[in-house]
């Protein structure tokens, strides 16, 4: 059993509002997304097999990292963010894996920042792919499973 998108949306939003202090909305359909500057992932392996995925801007990110550690923006360092956004995709992977089959595990989480970062995890596809609007920005949620 895989999780819904509904499931996916509402556990989202309870890690953001839990770990950020943030209320997250979706954005709307068709709505433009900024270049990710942002990539932080999580893979799922076992029974079921793939990857969770956050992608933002580098604002967001650092946006996201200063509610994290309760500071200014400004004062928010490179490995803060690393450490806040991985924290995220470990957060809300964590939760899908819990709505996977048993046994399931999850891996260290991977952040990569630069221009245009992209998600590639070959031999799956892409199963979910949401978007929420913050006030920094768009966070997209993205869940790539193994391909059968």
């Amino acid at each position: 059993m895989e999780p819904t998108t509904a499931e996916i949306i509402a556990l989202t939003r309870e890690v953001c509002g839990t770990m950020l202090a943030v209320a997250l909305e979706e954005a709307e359909a068709g709505a433009s997304r900024p270049p990710t500057e942002v990539m932080a992932s999580v893979q799922i392996s076992g029974d079921w097999q793939g990857a969770v995925v956050l992608l933002c801007s580098s604002a967001l990110a650092h946006a996201a990292t200063a509610a994290m550690f309760d500071t200014e923006v400004g004062a928010t360092t490179q490995a803060d963010l690393d450490d806040a956004m991985g924290e995220l995709a470990n957060m809300i992977g964590g939760n899908i894996k819990n709505r996977l089959p048993v046994p399931c595990k999850l891996s260290l989480p991977t952040v990569v920042c630069g221009e245009g970062v992209q998600a590639r995890f070959p031999g799956t596809k892409l199963t979910t792919d949401l978007a929420f609007a913050l006030p920094a920005g768009t966070l997209s949620v993205q869940v790539h499973r193994k391909a059968a």
